[in-house]
């Protein structure tokens, strides 16, 4: 069990910094799909910012525009939540980096364990500062399209 730790913990060791680069990049790609997966609910809930959405100048919403609603919400929402998730996951990832890079004798000191150790924390805790502000501006905008999908489509034609 020991040895299957310590290898477990090299490996982490090893690509920790890795996994946290690659993560970070997934969850900014995630980060302008909801963006743009906004501004499309918005165009279709405010036609007078867009008249090319298919409604009447009534701005009634057709069964097609209600069916394309009901699934831009369950979008929004899947995107947000692996969105939230995966920021919540960079302050984990900096931990598992330095608990395996100090727990692990692959470097010629300890030094170089303790380095790596702060640089796994350091990125972790940067990430997910980063990607809490971004939720701060996508968050408030993404609940005031769902709240106005939920009251759209509660409507009868």
């Amino acid at each position: 069990m020991d040895s299957f730790l310590l290898t477990l913990g090299k490996f982490f060791c090893e690509t920790d910094n890795f996994l946290i680069l690659a993560l970070a990049l997934a969850n900014l790609v995630i980060y302008i799909l909801l963006i743009v997966w906004n501004t499309k609910t918005r165009n279709i809930l405010h036609p007078e910012a867009n008249k090319t959405v298919g409604m009447g100048a009534e701005g009634k919403l057709t069964p097609k525009d209600k069916d394309e609603l009901s699934r831009k919400r369950s979008k929004l929402t899947l995107l947000y939540s692996i969105f939230a998730n995966f920021t919540a996951i960079f302050p984990l990832l900096g931990i598992l980096g330095t608990v395996a890079s100090l727990m692990t004798n692959t470097r010629d000191t300890m030094m170089d364990n303790l380095m790596i150790a702060l640089n796994t924390t350091l990125l972790g805790v940067i990430f997910a500062i980063f990607f809490k502000a971004l939720d701060a501006f996508v968050s408030a905008r993404m609940e005031l399209n769902l709240e106005e999908i939920d009251m759209v489509l509660d409507k009868k034609l």
